[in-house]
């Protein structure tokens, strides 16, 4: 295992989302070099099962034809053959803002020759708390209720954690369709209304987050999520479903920075789940 130390901004999808300067250590394996310039390349072997599939229009996708209509969207089948997470430890003091970049891919090939889906798990602190569900002594919940639910099960299952997925959430989530389409463009997931009971545009449940999960005791007797919350590579991180509503990542950064675009070129939504165990990584694959 390599470890890597270095001073960086923090490492997001789309260029709107908020950023802070961050002293970072990464675990990953490999050459350190090849970790510094692999962003975009192969980070672990991609064992694990995924899908992610549901109705998207892409405006002028391959030259001047869309994918699928505005008004009738074609269906998107991401089928994911590899799926990998990319851990970043935050070593500053107190709460730590410790991530994890889940990638769902069509191949094993680089970003920008792929179509790609990538939740961003920017707290996983924040996430964890969500899925163990631990509840106080004075009986409110020790996570953020506003963008943490839970929702009943179905068929007599027990009640599941659900969080919210969203542009300023600590999970955020992008679709590139590389392959899909020649033109650059990007999806963004977003969840803009406030909803108590969870049913939001975007949404994710986790039913293995690490070690997050206390389902043995009580949600009153469970332990606090510690500050420094991550995910260890060998740990499962299994989500049993998701949605996400997407629309042009243009549209998003032009509503913050009031620019006055909104025409979404990229509009729809998917569904799918994924299942997998963090692996060390393997170096960036330079060539597609």
């Amino acid at each position: 295992m390599a470890i890597v130390t270095f001073t960086t901004d923090s490492p997001t999808l789309v260029d709107g989302w908020p950023r802070g300067r961050r002293r970072r250590v990464l675990h990953v394996g490999g050459l350190a070099t090849a970790l510094i310039a692999a962003w975009a390349g192969a980070c672990g072997d991609g064992h694990g099962t995924g899908e992610a599939r549901g109705p998207l229009y892409i405006k002028d996708c391959n030259g001047n034809q869309d994918f699928g209509g505005a008004e009738e969207p074609k269906e998107f089948d991401l089928q994911p053959r590899f799926l990998a997470g990319e851990p970043t430890e935050d070593i500053s003091p107190g709460e730590r803002d410790n991530r994890l970049v889940i990638r769902l891919q069509r191949s094993k090939k680089r970003i920008e020759y792929n179509d790609v889906l990538a939740f961003d798990v920017a707290k996983t602190y924040a996430v964890a708390r969500c899925v163990r569900g631990r509840i106080l002594p004075n009986g409110m919940p020790d996570y953020d209720a506003k963008n943490c639910v839970q929702v009943p099960g179905e068929a007599g299952a027990p009640p599941r954690q659900r969080a919210r997925v969203g542009v300023n959430q600590p999970i955020r989530a992008n679709l590139m369709p590389r392959i899909t389409c020649q033109k650059n463009i990007i999806g963004t997931a977003v969840s803009a209304e406030d909803k108590a009971d969870g049913t939001w545009e975007s949404w994710i449940e986790f039913e293995e987050f690490g070690r997050a999960r206390q389902d043995d005791r009580p949600a009153d007797k469970r332990d606090p999520v510690p500050f420094d919350f991550k995910i260890d590579f060998g740990e499962r991180v299994h989500a049993s479903q998701f949605q996400v509503t997407l629309t042009d990542d243009r549209v998003v950064k032009a509503a913050r920075l009031m620019t006055g675009f909104t025409e979404s070129e990229l509009r729809g939504s998917l569904k799918g789940s994924f299942d997998f165990d963090l692996e060390r990584g393997q170096a960036a694959q330079t060539f597609p």
